[in-house]
């Protein structure tokens, strides 16, 4: 297995893997989460391409992508209320469900903290739904830990 920065030519392939955790979140919660096929997506990663603080790496095996992460790198201005930060902050982690626990996500992981250490920045942050416990399980193992939580409340 191998770790490369995405190119414009795996947009196809980022979709798919994108579709995967989508469908999770859509299941999660159907009042808020679109289902969303891969054609679908495929815009949307254009658009993060387009992007000059967008860094996306697939995990690959024998040219076939097992997964990816897109981490955005944040230089953060200082505020009356917090100091001025660098950080990178993981917007979206996959990994082909065929393909869980063989170590892809460290790698993924692995990646954006070789970036946050190249950009100088302080922290990785990352942001996850209260249902996905196997994630926050994941995450935990690579040292993160809750901040804060996000409450919403129903109207209807």
């Amino acid at each position: 297995m191998r770790t490369r920065p995405a190119t414009t030519d795996d947009l196809d392939i980022l979709a798919e893997l994108c579709a995967d955790v989508q469908a999770i979140h859509a299941k999660a919660y159907p009042d808020l989460f679109k289902p969303a096929s891969p054609s679908q997506l495929r815009p949307y990663m254009e658009w993060v391409f387009a992007r000059d603080n967008a860094y996306i790496f697939i995990v690959e095996e024998d040219n076939v992508a097992l997964g990816y992460v897109y981490a955005q790198y944040l230089d953060l201005v200082e505020s009356p209320f917090k100091y001025a930060e660098k950080r990178v902050h993981i917007d979206q982690i996959s990994v082909k469900p065929s393909y869980q626990g063989r170590g892809i996500g460290d790698l993924l992981m692995q990646a954006v903290v070789d970036l946050a250490k190249e950009k100088g920045a302080r922290r990785v942050t990352l942001d996850s739904w209260d249902f996905n416990v196997k994630a926050h399980e994941f995450f935990k193992k690579h040292g993160f830990e809750f901040q804060r939580f996000h409450m919403s409340y129903d109207c209807d």
